[in-house]
């Protein structure tokens, strides 16, 4: 009998959730530490500052308690996507950097 494979054990998933978790953070942060300023003034000001890079690729930690987690669940595919997520931003981030 094969083994039923999860909804949540697709790479798509995976992926979607290391592309939208990082954003999320990002948002949180922004609620917590400005809340009476746009989101487009602090992203400007942060850019300023030189602190948005680092910001966003604080916003990626949280990917490795994804990641963890479907690992331990054993959704090797969706491992897989969480982990092309935080390679692009990576990427795009060393981009940005040496720009």
């Amino acid at each position: 009998m094969a083994k039923s494979r999860s909804n949540r054990d697709r790479f798509a998933f995976g992926f979607l959730l290391g592309i939208i978790i990082p954003f999320i953070v990002f948002v949180i942060i922004y609620l917590i530490r400005q809340p009476n300023v746009s989101l487009q003034d602090y992203i400007i000001g942060m850019s300023r500052l030189n602190a948005l890079l680092p910001l966003v690729s604080l916003s990626v930690v949280p990917n490795i308690l994804t990641f963890t987690i479907f690992n331990k669940m054993k959704y090797d595919m969706a491992c897989r996507g969480v982990i092309l997520a935080t390679l692009i931003y990576a990427i795009v981030t060393a981009i940005s950097k040496s720009l």
